[in-house]
Parts: structure tokens; sequence; C-alpha cells
């Protein structure tokens, strides 16, 4: 289930409020915790909207809860991106870690020990102490400087440089289009985010990071997503950047208000105009099944 959809085919009024009761209140021990400035990062709006569902002061269903914790150990720095279901704790919570310290290689299998720790756990009982815990005891195993990521051999070694076209329902979610735009940093990868209703995501960079960064992003919880078209070129290790057709990943935002982009409504036209800039005017019928229009603008 997406972060924004009602759960009422899942659970009703009372067991929502129950599973978000306990959550309201690992929150608050998870605070007493990490007190210091920016260990512990949270949008007190949405803990006000839980607040208020909860105690049925309102009853439009509230946003989940994401939150970001930063510590430190043993001279690494570790940030928790954390995003916890509304079956939470009768569901596994979504908990990615990230270090500038901790290599790709290294972060993935961190965040894969990890989560087949979560998943051992019995279900129905809070797990956030208990996953920083784990962390805590077990990232000597992982932070380990002799692993490096495998080195070119020649500047002449084939490589695949490839291009995903990501569609999905929509993306509202702040935390969600923070750690899009972490992980296209933390694996290379250059394009673009389009917020809004449809959401649209271009990953490129090399084949293996991409599908890294993919397999990354679909494992959240979205309404719908898909990747609608890989591109791929085989090329030498020094052509690969000159594959690229976007500087950057950045976040682009076409709609009549940008302040709020639930209130507003994408310009397919301007976000076509967008593509043929960039050279990608081909990717709006493989994302969309129809020719895309430039705006009259």
């Amino acid at each position: 289930m997406d972060k924004d959809e009602t759960p009422a085919a899942v659970l009703d009024s009372s067991e929502l409020r129950d599973h978000l009761r306990i959550q309201l209140e690992e929150i608050e021990v998870l605070q007493a915790v990490y007190y210091k400035d920016d260990e512990f990062v949270i949008d007190k709006d949405i803990l006000s909207e839980i607040d208020n569902y909860v105690n049925e002061l309102s009853s439009r269903v509230p946003s989940l809860i994401d939150f970001t914790i930063n510590i430190k150990l043993d001279n690494v720095s570790l940030e928790f991106l954390v995003t916890l279901p509304r079956t939470y704790p009768n569901t596994v919570p979504q908990i990615i870690v990230r270090s500038n310290q901790l290599n790709r290689y290294q972060q993935n299998d961190l965040n894969e020990g990890l989560n087949q720790y979560i998943t051992s756990l019995d279900r129905g009982m809070i797990c956030m102490c208990e996953s920083i815990c784990w962390v805590t005891d077990n990232l000597q195993k992982y932070y380990d400087d002799k692993k490096n990521e495998p080195q070119s051999s020649q500047s002449e070694q084939k490589v695949v440089f490839s291009r995903f076209w990501i569609y999905s329902h929509h993306i509202y979610s702040k935390e969600k289009r923070r750690n899009i735009l972490s992980l296209a940093q933390d694996h290379h990868i250059t394009g673009f985010a389009l917020v809004g209703k449809p959401g649209v995501i271009c990953g490129e960079g090399l084949a293996t990071d991409c599908e890294e960064w993919w397999k990354h992003i679909k494992r959240w919880t979205w309404k719908k997503i898909m990747c609608k078209k890989k591109e791929e070129f085989e090329v030498s290790f020094d052509e690969r950047h000159s594959m690229r057709k976007f500087p950057d990943f950045s976040e682009i935002n076409f709609q009549s208000n940008k302040n709020n982009v639930r209130e507003g409504h994408t310009d397919m036209g301007e976000f076509n105009r967008y593509l043929v800039d960039h050279e990608c005017g081909y990717a709006f019928k493989d994302c969309f099944g129809i020719e895309g229009k430039l705006s009259n603008s």
C-alpha cells in the first residue's frame, strides 16, 4: 500500500488507531534516546496529524511516519532512514542505513543483513531500538577498509551503460523524494524525478549501479511503480560519461501549484518539452503509451 492511500481495506479505524498509538509511543522513546541536535529528524506536522487521528479529533487517515536517525559509531557516521507502515508493528518497518564511510557494496551487505534480522523478529513488537542495536553490534563485520569496489583494469574494458525509465502512480512523499536523490548520488546515477501525479523517474549510469538503485526504490511502499523501459548500451569504460543525457540527478516539477504538489496538475506539454530538450522525447510514449505534445508556452 502506498504512503498516501487509505488503509480501510486492511484495517478498520479502531485497529488503525491502536497501531498508530504504538508507533507514537515508540517515537517518544526514540526522541528521548536521540535527543541531541539533528540526531532524530521527523516532520512534526505528521506527528500532530497522527495524534489528532489517534485521539479521534480527526477522521482523516494520516500519512505514514517517516523519520531519520543520525548516529556515530566508532568514527562511522550512520543515517537510518525509516518508514513505518500503517500495520507496523504487525509488519516490518522499512529501514535503510547509509554512510559515506561505507562503499555501496558494504552498505548493500549491511542493509541485507539488517533486513534479514528484522524479518526474523516476532511481529507485533516494536523493533527500532533492537534494529539499531543490531547495526551497532555488527557494523565492524561490514566496515572493512580492505573491501573496496572492484577497479577497472583497462580503460578500453567494455561496460554496459543503462537508462531506466520508471513510472509511478504519484510521487508525493518528502522522505521518498529525499531518498531517491540520495540513492542516486550514492550509486552515481544521473537523471531526474518528476514529482506529483503521475510520477516519472529516469536514472542513467552503469548497468550494475542502475540495477542496485532500482532494487532499493522498488522495495518501498508504492501504490504503483514499474520500470517501463531499460535502455542498454555496450561502451568502453572511458565512454560511459559521454552517454549521459543529464549532468546530474535533480527533482523536476511542472505543476500549476509548485508549493503543494498534491494540489497542482502536471503540465504534460512542459514535461515533454523537458524530455525533448534532453534528447529523450521518445521516452514520453514509453512511459504513457501516447505520443507527447509540446506545450505552447
